[in-house]
């Protein structure tokens, strides 16, 4: 019953994560909803493919904290996968991409 209860209260925390505000930015400049698996910025739509999200839904869950590339690889890939070296790189390179491209209104 208690692992129940945990449960339904961490899918009502995770449900939307949103990185912290810093003061300059408005509120929820990200925000990813974990259900709907979408990701917005400033209420701009941004499309990611399923690793760009898992990625993205990992560093958000881990902010603030340092995470290295192979723990991102292992969670992305698993223990058996090995990814190109510069996988991860590209992942961000892209997810960064997308949010520029809803930022600028292209989105």
């Amino acid at each position: 019953m208690q692992s129940a209860r945990r449960l339904s209260r961490r899918s009502r925390t995770r449900s939307a994560i949103r990185l912290p505000v810093l003061p300059h930015q408005p509120r929820a400049a990200l925000a990813l909803r974990e259900f709907t698996r979408q990701v917005t910025v400033y209420g701009c739509r941004v499309e990611l493919s399923n690793l760009e999200y898992r990625l993205l839904e990992h560093l958000m869950l881990h902010a603030g904290e340092v995470v290295s590339k192979t723990a991102l690889s292992q969670r992305l890939y698993g223990e058996e996968n090995v990814p190109e070296y510069n996988a991860i790189d590209t992942l961000i390179a892209r997810i960064r991409r997308n949010v520029a491209a809803c930022r600028s209104g292209a989105g």
